[in-house]
């Protein structure tokens, strides 16, 4: 029976190698094809010297390797929330909120990993950045309607809102509801014909 880490080790390293063949792999790290199934198939643990050439050519930790870390790289691990740029407030609520099945967690991954994060994150800077300025300057005029770097604050609202729900319908796409619709339409007509057939 294969150890723990043992199996993922194969399973990471299997994943390295993506849709590239054994040979072309193999080539890749500079090890033997024979060698590199015998890895994959669990059968032999590389010695340091290939684990570390194998971390180097794939650009992942050892410990990432070996399954001591879910993290590729070891640096990625150790920042910090000062490194990131939180405030200390924001740090000791994501501290309190971590674990592997939290859904904020899971939700702020998804969002900042998502292609549209920096164009919602810049609208709603501007965004912000409009309504202080506004705030500042409203004297007698209407807020929504003082401008502000070529914007008012309503437009910056319509851009913020706009780029926001771009990026929602990449996290969650709206389900094909007419495709929903025809299968338990099918579904139903395949159980009512069974019906049918039992009643004679």
């Amino acid at each position: 029976m294969k150890q723990k880490g043992l199996i993922t080790f194969t399973e990471r390293l299997y994943e390295l190698r993506g849709n590239r063949s054994q040979e072309q792999f193999a080539k890749f790290l500079g090890i033997s094809r024979p060698s590199l199934g015998s890895y994959e198939n669990g059968n032999r643990v590389p010695n340091a010297q290939i684990l570390k050439k194998i971390s180097e050519k794939c650009g992942v930790s050892t410990d990432y390797l070996l399954g001591l870390s879910d993290y590729k790289q070891k640096e990625t691990e150790a920042i910090t929330a000062q490194d990131m740029g939180l405030t200390e407030n924001c740090a000791k609520i994501l501290q309190g909120i971590k674990g592997d099945d939290n859904v904020y967690a899971k939700i702020i991954s998804a969002m900042v990993e998502n292609e549209y994060f920096p164009s919602f994150a810049l609208d709603l800077d501007n965004y912000l950045y409009i309504v202080r300025k506004s705030e500042e300057n409203i004297a007698d005029d209407n807020m929504f309607e003082v401008e502000v770097k070529g914007n008012t604050v309503r437009e910056a609202r319509f851009y913020a809102t706009d780029s926001f729900s771009s990026l929602l319908s990449q996290m969650a796409p709206e389900p094909d509801f007419k495709r929903l619709e025809n299968e338990a339409w099918e579904r139903w007509k395949e159980e009512h014909g069974k019906h049918k057939e039992n009643s004679r």
